[in-house]
């Protein structure tokens, strides 16, 4: 029963100077009411024995709510007996101190937390390495247990004192092999990397294990730091290489982003190289969408670092320069610049053609050292003389002007590749065999390069036994951009290729093929098409949609509402792509809830876009309408 007065045995034990008077008292509190146990310790406090501190410090965890909060207000006055519980022999004891360290928030003792991971004894262990991965969990946070604002000092100051209990508790690994432990050092990576790196390089150590168990396919964020550090990490890399490789989450891809700037680290940025692909950029096709442009511009600088294929690489910056934005434009320029390659050659010079501002004078400049002149004005429609001699450069040959506009062609507008196309055929190049040699090249970029160029110079027909070939090409990128063309060439043929190239192992091959069935209408087309769209990837699922609605296939516009209702941002804007393409006006009302309340940019700024298309095609249908009306 609780006293609401202190009684006189207290009196009688103040009077006494031995510990065992301190731990009666301290063994009281819980059962005293507020204004009594205050009293209380405050004659313990006033003794100042750390020994005598110690009993009302372990028996923190089994002091009410009211009781803790004295302990709690008190703690800068209890230093001594944390030390003395946690060093002591009994495990209450030393779990109240622990308890009382991280209720505290108090840096100043979490070196304690170190020391209790060396102690043998595994309940304290566990309690301790559980109790620092939440004191750092909750810095990181930016939380913390007083509602003012903290001072960057307080902040900084507390940092320090929790890597040191994480140092020290990673040097101890083998007393405790907490995931507790380790899962918080690599949280703070950034200040942590020697030690793990030292520990790494210990002979017979499991510690390795450990890390690579702790990333392996991870979609924790704030281990993102240190995955992209570990690709430099030998024991680790591959794993790390992994996690990055396969990861589809979201939050971590964003994650990756913000430490992007480790790249500028040169042992990172070259062991990139051994990241053969990016999984969450081949799987959804809208996940550029969904990032905001410095996120963007990050993924640039990875995909850059990273040793994909010339031809993907190329392939994700026309993406992303489709998306039209000058600062992403300049970024990939820069990482072009560093690239010899035909292949980053031949975008620079897209670049010149399409973009503006800095990145077209980045490119153009870095064209020129590579000996290399464009037009003045590539969008001029009026070509002179003097722009198609720039052009030519004086080609000494017609292999010379050929080069050229293989290098060049995209960029070129409509008259002027007309005219250099018609030179290179005065001069006698047989571009239906150079083309054709081009397709059956050993280099897969070139075959993709080749395909582009075919198709432009309305070849397609006169080669068809050769795109067929190249529907099933092992690179992904040929097989989908020459599956793309199948629609060109309908016939059994094509409608067998496309059948077995639905169920691509790359969904891009599978898109591809949903628009080339949908666009020359494919018998039985309805039937390979509708299983689509139940995929896990948006841009299938989007296809999908889209050809059946042509159809009036009910049920692809209820999957398409749900799509844009839907909590996947990369869904959404696949659905908003959809409504843009086909003209959706029944759906003007949800696309103004995405560009008015949606919780992503990318999608607000998509719908806005759609918004207004519809919004003219609206008006001009209304107008047409009255048009009709007022006819006699």
């Amino acid at each position: 029963m609780k006293s609401t007065t202190t009684p006189a045995v207290f009196a009688l034990l103040a009077e006494e100077r031995n510990l065992a008077a301190d731990a009666a008292l301290a063994y009281a509190l819980p059962y005293l009411d507020r204004r009594a146990a205050r009293a209380v310790l405050d004659l313990i406090v006033k003794r100042n024995r750390d020994q005598g501190l110690a009993p009302a410090v372990g028996g923190y965890q089994t002091y009410p709510k009211p009781v803790k909060d004295l302990i709690l207000n008190r703690v800068d006055d209890l230093f001594g007996g944390v030390r003395v519980a946690i060093e002591s022999g009994g495990v209450r004891s030393r779990l109240g101190a622990i308890a009382l360290i991280e209720d505290s928030y108090e840096c100043k003792l979490v070196y304690l937390l170190g020391s209790a991971l060396k102690i043998p004894c595994t309940k304290t262990r566990e309690i301790a390495a559980q109790a620092l991965n939440r004191m750092v969990e909750r810095h990181l946070s930016g939380l913390g247990n007083r509602p003012e604002q903290e001072h960057p000092t307080v902040v900084a100051v507390r940092a320090s004192y929790l890597c040191e209990a994480l140092h020290e508790g990673i040097l101890a690994w083998e007393t405790h092999y907490r995931p507790e432990l380790l899962e918080a050092a690599l949280w703070f990576a950034d200040r942590l990397e020697p030690a793990i790196r030292q520990k790494l390089a210990e002979p017979k150590t499991k510690f390795a294990h450990a890390i690579n168990s702790m990333i392996e396919g991870t979609n924790d964020p704030r281990l993102a730091g240190f995955v992209l550090r570990a690709v430099a990490i030998e024991p680790v890399r591959a794993t790390a290489i992994q996690a990055i490789t396969n990861t589809h989450d979201y939050e971590f891809i964003r994650a990756l982003t913000s430490h992007s700037w480790l790249l500028t680290d040169e042992a990172i940025r070259h062991d990139c190289l051994r990241i053969r692909e990016l999984q969450w950029l081949d799987d959804d096709a809208n996940i550029l969408l969904s990032l905001e442009t410095h996120e963007v511009a990050a993924v640039i600088r990875l995909v850059s670092a990273a040793g994909i294929g010339h031809s993907r690489k190329i392939e994700i910056f026309r993406s992303v320069l489709a998306l039209e934005e000058e600062v992403l434009a300049r970024t990939i320029a820069w990482q072009l610049v560093m690239d010899k390659s035909p292949e980053a050659t031949d975008l620079l010079a897209f670049i010149t053609g399409h973009a503006s501002g800095d990145a077209a004078r980045i490119a153009a400049r870095e064209l020129r050292h590579r000996g290399i002149n464009l037009p003045s004005q590539p969008h001029t429609a009026q070509l002179t003389d003097t722009s198609k001699t720039s052009m030519r450069q004086d080609p000494k040959d017609a292999g010379e002007l050929w080069q050229r506009f293989w290098m060049m062609f995209e960029q070129l507008p409509l008259r002027q590749f007309e005219i250099v196309v018609e030179e290179m055929r005065e001069m006698g190049v047989d571009l239906t065999s150079t083309v054709q040699s081009k397709l059956t090249s050993s280099n897969a970029p070139e075959r993709a390069r080749a395909i582009k160029i075919a198709d432009r110079l309305e070849m397609i027909k006169d080669l068809s036994e050769v795109i067929y070939r190249l529907a099933n090409d092992p690179d992904a990128v040929v097989r989908s951009q020459a599956v793309s063309l199948l629609a060109q060439l309908p016939g059994a043929t094509s409608r067998r290729i496309l059948q077995r190239a639905i169920e691509d192992p790359d969904e891009r091959v599978q898109a591809n093929a949903i628009d080339s069935l949908d666009e020359m209408e494919a018998d039985g087309r309805q039937q390979w098409i509708e299983p689509k769209l139940e995929s896990e990837n948006n841009r299938v699922r989007a296809n999908a949609i889209k050809a059946l609605l042509k159809m009036e296939f009910a049920s692809a516009g209820e999957i398409l509402l749900d799509m844009l209702e839907g909590p996947s941002s990369t869904g959404r804007l696949s659905a908003l792509w959809v409504v843009e393409h086909l003209n959706l006006e029944s759906l003007l009302e949800h696309v103004g809830n995405l560009a008015n309340d949606d919780t992503d940019s990318r999608v607000r700024k998509r719908a806005l876009r759609v918004l207004n298309r519809l919004s003219q095609s609206l008006s001009k249908n209304v107008l047409h309408q009255v048009v009709q009306g007022a006819q006699p």
